[in-house]
């Protein structure tokens, strides 16, 4: 059986390795959002992947500061900025989805299937 004092520990210990892992894979985000945009850069297709995965990574790297502050403020900045990457992960993806694979594969014929 855990005392209590270990087992609040463990839970800590448990959320760090989590918040490592999360901080890890928003480098792994920014790495290949910056790996496609350096490619072809003129290209709208891979600016506005960038942008999704620069969101995705800015949305996993607030919620691993979020899980690790201390303070109720940070905690609260933190969880205000995931939402605003939240947002913008939706509407770049959306974009993304909107002009990929090219915008002249998509006609307008083939748009009003996606509404």
């Amino acid at each position: 059986m855990y005392f209590q004092g270990e087992l609040a520990f463990a839970i800590v210990v448990v959320m760090h390795i989590i918040a490592f892992l999360l901080i890890f894979i928003s480098l792994v985000n920014v790495s290949l959002a910056g790996l496609v945009f350096s490619r072809y850069f003129k290209s709208e297709v891979n600016r506005v992947f960038a942008v999704s995965a620069t969101a995705i990574a800015g949305w996993t790297l607030t919620n691993a500061l979020f899980q690790i502050t201390n303070s109720t403020s940070s905690a609260t900045i933190w969880a205000n900025a995931s939402y605003v990457f939240a947002i913008v992960t939706a509407a770049s993806f959306l974009h993304f989805a909107w002009i990929y694979p090219s915008p002249q594969h998509n006609s307008l014929a083939s748009r009003k299937y996606m509404l």
